[in-house]
């Protein structure tokens, strides 16, 4: 099927991005050192993760990033699975089958992650549970990748819901300013709502949960 394909993704991603994934994904790794397949693995991961992100508007688009990058996981680590079988491994192992796509609608958390960061969080924790699955050559416990996944997907859902909102923040900063220096607001009104605004930041930044250690 033409949507497992890697050129089904070109017109969808920016050409750096495109070039990137390609890049890491071929090759052959039967040389490198476990430290340098970790690290490897990381950048299979984050690019997949933004490539993934990046076309999430496309309906059924982060599938076939994903089912790619747990392919080249798996021959980073020795095996060779076609992307699609990979996929079904994965996510039939974590319970998750073809369903896969609602877990970037999951907030476990809550706040304002956006679908984009969803699906880039979703893509991360697929990734690392990929990589526990086919370091250890399948002999690592479903509970184990369960739970790794799941401590992933949370870790990276706070870390974009934290960054929407310093991105809000510093919008709202950035307004502000252009409002006391055009003269629509006075100084002690600015002061008093950029107060405001960073005891929000700070107000949230307290109340939002931790992963558990």
């Amino acid at each position: 099927m033409a949507i497992w394909n890697l050129e089904f993704l070109k017109p969808h991603l920016p050409p750096e991005l495109d070039n990137t994934l390609r890049r890491l994904i071929a090759g052959d790794f039967h040389d490198y050192t476990p430290e340098q397949k970790k690290a490897l693995v990381e950048r299979i991961i984050s690019a997949s993760a933004l490539a993934a992100a990046f076309s999430s508007p496309v309906p059924l688009l982060d599938l076939p990033i994903q089912a790619a990058m747990i392919s080249a996981i798996a021959k980073v680590c020795g095996e060779q699975v076609g992307p699609k079988q990979a996929l079904l491994r994965i996510t039939g192992t974590l319970g998750l089958g073809m369903l896969l796509r609602q877990t970037g609608r999951v907030l476990p958390i809550g706040g304002n992650v956006t679908r984009l960061g969803r699906v880039y969080a979703a893509t991360w924790a697929l990734g690392q549970a990929a990589y526990l699955h086919y370091a250890g050559h399948g002999k690592v416990g479903r509970a184990q990748m369960r739970d790794l996944y799941h401590k992933t997907l949370m870790e990276k859902q706070m870390e974009q819901s934290a960054r929407s909102h310093a991105q809000h923040i510093k919008e709202q900063l950035t307004e502000l300013d252009h409002l006391v220096q055009d003269g629509v607001i006075t100084l002690d009104e600015y002061r008093h709502k950029r107060k405001e605004i960073l005891q929000k930041l700070f107000a949230q930044d307290e109340a939002m949960p931790h992963p558990e250690v």
